[in-house]
């Protein structure tokens, strides 16, 4: 996998931007006289199947478990089918229901979709052993696994602050079948496995680890994830990591709506990711 060159992967960088500030699936309810006249508006149809728990779209979803190798059962919703499988790794403050949105999106390119709420999170268990609950790493390989018996070959592994470590951390450590990782607003400073060591560090610790193309997106002023963190970092990684600096602040999932709540539009931070499924899934095998 190491052939995967990320200049092929993650070409068409520099040309982001985004200014989202609504988290996805999290839409604000209406004010002032736009709320008069969404109270006057006729009521529409009651949304069904994963928009009734998720919110709009309204798409073919579904909820599925998924056990992990240290037998931990996740609660995960998947949509799509395609050679080609992404995974989408939620923040801390929220699960697979913020996902939901460009879940639907990715679905209906032609891509098989699984977003597991991480272990700890949401519907999914949690073990006992402080250790063991930070092994995202399993949970991503349980998700992996289940797009392969849906039929996937190639999976891209895509996550958003929290998740966006836990995407750094399968860099360094891929599961069989994962070409490719993006990750929106990293943490350096969150805990993930380390596999060399067989303990518990930091994502920031993990450059020298990174076996397949990375691609790190940064928006200046997030707190949370520095972007000269996030820069050395790819300098101490190397050529298979590259960063999108983009010019307008935001964190983990909002960089990929703008707009007001219910008039949102993809941004070109959703364009990109669809660039690497897509050159990602056109690389011949071999």
């Amino acid at each position: 996998m190491r052939l995967l060159r990320a200049a092929c992967l993650l070409a068409g960088a520099a040309a982001l931007a985004a200014c989202a500030s609504t988290p996805v699936g999290e839409p604000q309810p209406p004010t002032g006289t736009s709320a008069a006249a969404a109270s006057s508006s006729p009521p529409s149809a009651p949304l069904t199947g994963i928009a009734a728990e998720c919110g709009v779209p309204q798409a073919e979803g579904r909820r599925v478990e998924l056990r992990t190798r240290d037998r931990v059962v996740l609660s995960a919703i998947e949509t799509g089918n395609g050679r080609v499988g992404v995974v989408l790794l939620h923040q801390l403050r929220g699960g697979a229901c913020g996902w939901w949105p460009y879940a639907a999106r990715l679905a209906d390119l032609g891509y098989a979709v699984e977003v597991p709420d991480l272990r700890c999170f949401g519907s999914s268990t949690c073990p006992d052993a402080a250790t063991a609950s930070k092994r995202h790493d399993l949970d991503v390989a349980a998700a992996v696994e289940r797009l392969g018996e849906r039929g996937a070959t190639r999976v891209v592994v895509v996550g958003a602050s929290m998740g966006a470590a836990v995407a750094v951390e399968i860099a360094s450590q891929p599961p069989e079948g994962v070409v490719s990782a993006i990750a929106l607003s990293p943490p350096m400073s969150f805990p993930v496995w380390l596999p060399q060591e067989r303990k518990v560090g930091t994502a920031g610790s993990l450059a020298g680890d990174v076996r397949i193309p990375l691609l790190l997106v940064t928006s200046p002023g997030d707190r949370d994830a520095p972007p000269e963190l996030v820069e050395e970092f790819a300098v101490q990684a190397g050529q298979l990591v590259r960063v999108v600096r983009l010019d307008r602040p935001g964190h983990g999932w909002n960089l990929l709506r703008a707009g007001v709540a219910g008039e949102e539009t993809w941004t070109p931070v959703a364009a990109q990711i669809e660039q690497v499924i897509a050159q990602a899934a056109a690389v011949p095998q071999g």
